[in-house]
């Protein structure tokens, strides 16, 4: 198992996961669900050599750095680095990218 949900129970999960094999690495993103209070608490990007062993993760996002209910799926673009995630804003659901590299230098993981 990559990644165990924090407590054995429904309402927690890891999941809605992403990969792509970009050069020598597979990449992964997905969701955390951290009870029903925090929902879509955390997004993480995490690679490994052979895409099943030693994930490495590259960032983790939460929402509460970013005023978000909640994240959701993550999407990694084939063939660009770049991936995207919905978020619920509390204005509703919006889907957000965020381009290759700027998720190292930014305090966002991504703009509107």
């Amino acid at each position: 198992m990559l990644r165990e949900a924090l407590m054995n129970d429904g309402s927690y999960a890891v999941g809605a996961p992403s990969a792509v094999k970009a050069g020598a690495y597979y990449y992964l993103a997905y969701r955390w669900r951290n009870g029903d209070e925090a929902r879509g608490q955390w997004l993480e990007l995490a690679r490994s050599r052979d895409g099943l062993r030693e994930w490495e993760v590259l960032a983790r996002f939460d929402k509460s750095d970013y005023g978000y209910l909640s994240f959701e799926q993550p999407c990694i673009v084939k063939g660009s680095g770049d991936f995207l995630y919905c978020a619920d804003t509390g204005q509703g659901w919006g889907v957000y990218p965020v381009e290759v590299g700027s998720w190292r230098r930014s305090s966002s993981p991504a703009s509107p």
